[in-house]
Order: structure tokens, then sequence, then C-alpha cells
């Protein structure tokens, strides 16, 4: 499996994680998650093909995608994780 899906993956299961701590909030707090969640990854989809500028063409311009898919997707995981510690506080 590469990196990026396992990262992916990863944060999934965070996100799943953190919505199921929310039952029980405010009945919009999970679908504004959803949304944000939705809007996050068109953000970082859209940035990292972005990204590919850097040798547009080239034998890199694959890895500098994959490399921004996987940085990104690592810090929204964090984020994720760290909204779901907060909770469980």
């Amino acid at each position: 499996m590469d990196h990026h899906k396992r990262s992916d993956r990863e944060m999934g299961r965070i996100y799943n994680a953190l919505v199921a701590a929310m039952q029980g909030f405010e009945p919009e707090d999970v679908p504004r998650l959803r949304a944000a969640q939705r809007a996050w990854i068109a953000f970082r989809d859209a940035d990292c093909e972005v990204a590919k500028f850097r040798d547009r063409g080239g034998r890199e311009e694959l890895i500098y995608q994959a490399e921004c898919l996987i940085l990104r997707t690592q810090s929204r995981t964090s984020e994720l994780n760290h909204w779901l510690q907060s909770i469980k506080r």
C-alpha cells in the first residue's frame, strides 16, 4: 500500500472516531464537520495538483504531488486527533 493511501486511511479512522465522539453534541455539529472535511479534501486535492508545477511533465511531477498529499493528510489527521483528544478529556 502506498504512503498516501495509508495516511488517508488513518485520517479516515480518526475522522470516524471524532464523528462518533461528537454524538450527543449540538445536532448541527456533525454535519458541519462533514461539510468542513469535504471542503478540506477538495482543497487538499486542488492544492496538491498545483504542487506538480515544480516539475510539470518531468520525472518528479508525481513525487511532488504525492509528497504534498501525504503531508497535507498527516497534518489534517493531527488536527482531527487533537479535536478528538480534547473531547475525551
